[in-house]
């Protein structure tokens, strides 16, 4: 989804299984694997990271999958010229996994561990930040239970899905 969208770099936070994820993606010069060896929340592994994050860049959960239109919310979250635009549906303040941000975000980075943690921090400061609604689906797909139930909607929506 990101290359299609002209991502060039698309950077990969790993731990867990990190050998399968490394296998999965296989060779693909657009994808550099960050191995998280002290298991840092994605907010502090963006502030580790910042010399390698562009002006704007896009958020996303690894364990998340959704039929997002990510040219409509990078083409909102520019439009609109606040330094955070979350994915949300069904008017609820929730994310679906996918954030957009200026790289500016970065100075709001105290202790924050996590994504919600740094929204938060945003809503108590006033910082303005964007709502991007959409009825895009998206399923956490971070445990078995989850892959197996995303698998069975995947199917009612007619997509091939391999055999194990």
């Amino acid at each position: 989804m990101l290359e299609d969208v002209g991502f060039q770099e698309i950077l990969v936070k790993t731990h867990y299984l990190a050998e399968k994820v490394e296998k999965a993606i296989g060779k693909n010069k657009n994808v550099k694997l960050l191995y998280d060896a002290d298991l840092i929340g994605t907010a502090q592994f963006l502030k580790k990271y910042q010399d390698k994050l562009d002006e704007e860049f896009i958020v996303m959960n690894g364990d998340t999958l959704t039929n997002l239109n990510l040219s409509e919310i990078i083409e909102f979250h520019l439009s609109n010229n606040n330094i955070a635009t979350i994915f949300t549906k069904d008017n609820a303040i929730h994310s679906g996994g996918t954030y957009v941000f200026n790289k500016k975000v970065i100075e709001y980075l105290e202790d924050q561990e996590n994504i919600p943690d740094l929204i938060q921090t945003l809503i108590d400061k006033d910082i303005p930040i964007n709502l991007y609604q959409s009825n895009a689906w998206y399923l956490d797909i971070g445990s078995k239970k989850k892959l197996a139930k995303a698998k069975m909607f995947l199917q009612k929506k007619g997509f091939f899905l391999p055999v194990e």
